[in-house]
């Protein structure tokens, strides 16, 4: 084992040990907080009081779970406001895709226990084009599949998870680079969603790690 992956790996082993310390009330206060933000960036004009942000055209983001900085209020907000929203679903040997949702309740369990949309004939679903004759491979019917570096998702919003983030934006995740992939290539906008203590001068990183535009950072003290 490199030096480099065991350094990572203790590092997740430490962030997720502070992270599963949050309270329940201190989880709740951080979806509103984050579900305000969010309500804010979709209601403004100029940007000029959200930082810049303004309503984008699609939302990509995780589900979150294990105490992750909480999305499913801003996922609740954008679906209200008409934003399309994407959620991931990942297959074997690192790939993920993003399925269109219309409501959070028809998910299913995935096999690492975290809620993923389903595919239909009729469901739209962006990845990376090299994704496409693999899901196809596991889904029965037509696939509805799109680039998701095309122009019409130019102005998206990506909101991504991790453990945690250098000052500068790169990414520690969890191992399987399912979201390096679509960061590091995006056209779209991508914001890093942490905690405060989830920021670090500096994380262990290789060549493949991610760095995103932006950092969407709660406090939690």
């Amino acid at each position: 084992m490199s030096s480099v992956t065991e350094e990572k790996k203790n590092l997740r082993s430490k962030m997720k040990m502070l992270r599963g310390g949050i309270s329940a009330e201190d989880l709740i206060k951080h979806r509103l907080w984050v579900t305000d933000w969010f309500c804010k960036v979709c209601d403004s004009v100029s940007g000029e009081e959200t930082g810049g942000w303004t309503k984008p055209s699609a939302l990509f983001s995780y589900l979150d779970v294990a105490n992750e900085v909480p999305t499913r209020g801003a996922i609740e907000i954008a679906l209200l406001k008409g934003v399309p929203v994407f959620l991931p679903k990942t297959y074997p040997n690192g790939v993920m895709v993003f399925v269109n949702v219309q409501n959070l309740n028809d998910l299913q369990d995935s096999k690492y226990h975290i809620p993923e949309p389903r595919i239909s004939g009729e469901t739209l679903v962006l990845g990376r084009p090299e994704f496409e004759k693999i899901v196809a491979g596991h889904v029965n019917g037509p696939l509805n599949f799109r680039d998701i570096y095309s122009d019409e998702y130019k102005d998206a919003l990506m909101l991504v998870p991790g453990l945690a983030f250098s000052e500068e934006g790169y990414r520690l995740g969890y191992g399987g680079g399912y979201y390096d992939r679509y960061v590091n290539d995006a056209t779209f906008a991508t914001m890093a969603m942490a905690y405060d203590f989830q920021i670090l001068p500096e994380i262990p990183r290789e060549e493949h790690d991610a760095k995103c535009d932006q950092m969407y950072i709660l406090k939690t003290l």
